[in-house]
């Protein structure tokens, strides 16, 4: 009996598995080849009527065989108009066929390739002057462009195609010329001119170069005047960097005064926790509601330091805020750190996150009045008849708030959420560990270093293949290889860790990094290093050289260069440091908003060198007593055993002892046991 009962049973299971698949195949009309793929903006499209290939040899050789344009579309997860175009143009049978019929469409992931999008990004920005996401660029079989743009509303985008495949069918020739025109301006844009007799930076150089960043200053709203506002905290952080230096009060109520705008805006998720990766309107109040990991990493770290120096409760807040939204929303099983969330939920952007006067009401009740005067909810609404939540006094919450906040954040767990691109990037991975390094020694709380020590230690052991490289993407077929940002900022990351931990494991990882840098990307005529190793298939290899929501991959390298440099004594290295700065010099001084890495990188150099060593039983202990304020520009190191092997620590353990010794220009003071001592 129990037998006939255990086969009916796998009968029943058998039947409803393959009616399940039957159901599951009949739902799509359409199934291209992203279905194989892994990343979630790949799989959007897995079942457009668009015959879609990822980037790779088949698209390419299907090209050149059929001798047709390529169609390079690129966007990711997270992208509203990305969204909006796909439904618009890629779902839309008519508009597809036009598209199979005559070009081979390639669909890429900008956050997975980022050199693909770097060549393609920049054939648009010289054809047009400016670019963004959607981008479609259309290139010859071979990959070289021809022409480009962003955003197309559906009848233009059949235009397009139209004049684009008829024109190089009769006039291929046009094609060609345009091709090579716009290879060789991306071959020569942020070529890098050797600078062996340039000067270092001067004061007054770098003096001038802040006044032109504070002429751009909005005293009213915070940030930079103008619309869009991008947080782009690396240009605060070294505003910071200088402002302390110099004693720039001025400057710093103006950092402050960003930050606090930034804390009670729109632009951050005030039941949530977490900033959006930028606002409309000047004033921070309307955000385009996608949430990046790379933003949130660089903000965690600004705010911590920011805390350190002030030791203001706003600025504590939005730490704490921040760091659990990163270990409730963004932290897979691994302990690696997932990359964005959508704009939209529900089909329309912002819903998650907005609320009516009357939802409020109905859900805190006597306590509604006080939530709704502190965060400026109207009848009316400031978004769409709804209400974004923002706070204009900017004074920080009530207990009574706080309540509220948790009882409307549960409520709206209850939602449909915006969708997740589940990709764990090492770079961006990188940004966080290294920002929650930051906020564990602004709170001296515990579980924000262990967060970044378990991203840190999954990134060894799952991004970091059997050759030693480190990969940008574990996937378990078709790992992406890491490209210079990613070995750049998880080696900073990775410096970042030794100084929270005092471990030398971590300096010994940065130096394996090093070494393979060097093997895949440096090139020694320039003293730079390029985006992609050698035998990577795109149009050109390029160097990166301007800073911009994530700085770039050279400036990175060239302050863990110099930092290693005293760390290890090791005057190789900061001769290379040296020379990468030299070589950034002119492009600095011209376009500081996009150089502030290396500006504060000049500014090191311009600056007395300062290092703190701490050496003794009770090391651990006292670096985290001294790192609770924030010292600019200080190399900290340290140990609680003796360690002859490196150069910081040598000869200078006493047992049953714990010493600091500071150190200015290579001259050390004598050591004490009190940091009150020190006199920095």
């Amino acid at each position: 009996m129990q037998k006939k009962i255990y086969i009916y049973l796998i009968l029943i299971i058998m039947i409803t598995q393959n009616s399940c698949a039957q159901e599951d195949k009949s739902q799509h009309k359409h199934t291209n080849k992203l279905i194989n793929e892994t990343s979630p903006y790949l799989l959007q499209h897995a079942h457009n009527p668009v015959n879609w290939y990822p980037y790779g040899d088949e698209a390419f050789a299907k090209a050149k065989k059929e001798d047709k344009l390529i169609l390079f579309s690129i966007g990711y997860a997270a992208c509203h108009w990305c969204h909006v175009m796909e439904h618009e143009s890629f779902e839309n049978e008519d508009i597809a066929k036009i598209m199979n019929d005559n070009f081979v469409c390639v669909k890429v992931d900008k956050e997975e390739r980022p050199d693909v999008d770097q060549i393609y990004m920049n054939a648009i920005q010289l054809i047009s002057g400016s670019g963004g996401w959607p981008l479609n660029c259309f290139a010859l079989p071979d990959g070289r462009p021809v022409w480009g743009g962003t955003y197309f509303r559906s009848e233009n985008w059949k235009d397009i195609l139209a004049n684009l495949s008829s024109g190089y069918k009769t006039n291929k020739a046009k094609y060609l010329r345009s091709a090579e025109e716009l290879t060789r301006g991306i071959v020569q844009s942020e070529l890098i001119t050797v600078k062996n007799t340039e000067e270092l930076i001067s004061n007054d150089e770098l003096e001038s170069t802040i006044k032109k960043l504070k002429k751009r200053f909005d005293f009213e709203n915070g940030g930079f005047i103008g619309q869009p506002k991008f947080p782009m905290p690396g240009i605060y952080e070294m505003l910071l960097e200088y402002a302390l230096v110099n004693n720039d009060k001025k400057l710093m109520e103006h950092i402050s005064f960003t930050l606090k705008k930034w804390s009670y805006g729109g632009i951050y998720d005030q039941l949530g926790g977490g900033f959006a990766r930028y606002s409309v309107d000047s004033k921070w109040l309307v955000p385009h509601f996608e949430k990046m990991l790379y933003d949130n990493g660089q903000i965690l770290g600004l705010y911590s330091k920011m805390y350190r120096v002030t030791k203001e409760p706003v600025f504590k807040r939005i730490i704490e805020e921040t760091a659990n939204y990163t270990k409730r929303d963004l932290t897979n099983k691994n302990g690696l750190f997932y990359a964005s969330y959508d704009a939209d939920s529900e089909g329309e952007e912002g819903t998650f996150y907005i609320w009516s006067k009357l939802e409020i009401d109905s859900i805190l009740g006597e306590n509604s009045s006080e939530f709704c005067n502190y965060y400026g909810i109207t009848s009316k609404g400031n978004f769409e008849g709804k209400n974004i939540l923002n706070v204009d006094k900017m004074i920080e919450p009530s207990e009574t708030i706080i309540e509220s906040k948790k009882l409307l954040f549960d409520l709206r767990e209850k939602r449909e959420k915006p969708s997740l691109d589940n990709k764990t990037l090492s770079s961006w991975n990188g940004l966080m560990i290294s920002g929650l390094c930051e906020a564990y020694h602004a709170t001296g709380n515990n579980e924000y270093l262990e967060m970044a020590k378990n991203s840190a230690e999954s990134i060894v052991k799952k991004h970091i293949n059997k050759n030693g490289e480190l990969l940008r993407l574990y996937k378990k077929t078709n790992s992406v290889l890491g490209f210079m940002e990613d070995y750049a900022i998880v080696i900073k990351a990775f410096l970042d860790l030794h100084k929270a931990t005092f471990d030398d494991i971590w300096l010994i990882r940065v130096e394996q990094l090093i070494k393979k840098t060097d093997e895949l990307f440096f090139d020694s005529k320039s003293g730079m290093y390029f985006y992609t190793a050698e035998n990577e298939n795109i149009v050109a290899r390029k160097m990166e050289l301007t800073d911009n929501v994530i700085p770039a991959s050279n400036s990175v390298m060239a302050n863990n260069l110099f930092d290693l440099s005293i760390l290890l004594d090791n005057k190789e290295m900061k001769s290379r440091a040296i020379q990468m700065v030299k070589n950034s010099k002119t492009q600095s001084l011209n376009s500081p908003t996009y150089s502030y890495n290396w500006l504060n990188l000049m500014l090191k150099l311009n600056s007395v060198k300062k290092e703190i060593v701490i050496v003794g039983k009770d090391a651990n202990k006292k670096r985290a007593e001294l790192l609770q304020d924030y010292y600019p520009l200080i190399i900290v190191s340290g140990s609680e055993k003796e360690n002859e092997n490196r150069p910081l620590l040598k000869n200078r353990y006493q047992k049953g002892k714990t010493l600091f010794y500071y150190c200015v220009n290579n001259t050390c003071k004598m050591p004490v046991e009190n940091i009150e001592k020190m006199d920095l």
